[in-house]
């Protein structure tokens, strides 16, 4: 998720350096973005379809680069760098236990999720157990469609109510409303994973 601190700042370096800029972001944080985008388009920063499409070839690209590192060694990945995302052998045994379940239906509520707490490693494992690439990119198209349309949405409807706000509590306004988002992601994202460890996803 996006630090509250720097939010300010990445705000700003989205405004001045555009698109280009958005896209990067994109690679790493797509939902909270996709929010901000929607706000900074109801504000006129943006338009609506670059944007769009910014978003979902960005998250689409780290999908594609995620896939590629399972497939050259998810295990091998969690015991070096684990440690720095949280993970560890026993959360890839869950993964890979969901997906030769449900494997269609992972990746969906995986996108739509945010990765239901297991981002990276749902991403990871999807590439090192052999999910055919077409499929993998086609399922994951289809959930980015909808997710960064609702995500923008989101953020879109929030820029009405912003213009209405006095302009000395718009910044305060813009930091709890994303931490109010922020709440909410990680609430499903608590509750997916929570389904996931007990095989009811």
């Amino acid at each position: 998720m996006i630090d509250l601190s720097n939010f300010s700042g990445i705000l700003g370096w989205g405004i001045a350096h555009g698109y280009w800029f958005m896209f990067i972001v994109a690679v790493i944080e797509g939902p909270i973005l996709g929010v901000v985008c929607g706000l900074l388009i109801r504000l006129g920063y943006f338009h609506f379809w670059p944007i769009y499409s910014i978003l979902m070839a960005g998250d689409l690209t780290g999908d594609i680069i995620w896939y590629y590192i399972g497939q050259h060694g998810v295990h091998r990945f969690v015991k070096r760098f684990g440690h720095l995302f949280s993970l560890d052998e026993k959360n890839v045994g869950i993964i890979e236990r969901t997906f030769k379940k449900h494997e269609t239906k992972t990746l969906i509520i995986s996108k739509i999720t945010a990765g239901f707490g297991f981002s990276l490693l749902t991403l990871m494992t999807a590439g090192s157990i052999g999910i055919p690439f077409k499929k993998y990119m086609i399922v994951n198209f289809l959930g980015q469609f909808f997710w960064s349309g609702f995500v923008i949405t989101v953020g879109y409807f929030f820029g009405q109510f912003y213009q209405t706000i006095d302009e000395s509590f718009r910044v305060m306004s813009i930091v709890v409303f994303v931490a109010i988002v922020i709440t909410v992601l990680y609430g499903i994202q608590r509750y997916a994973k929570s389904a996931v460890i007990q095989n009811k996803i």
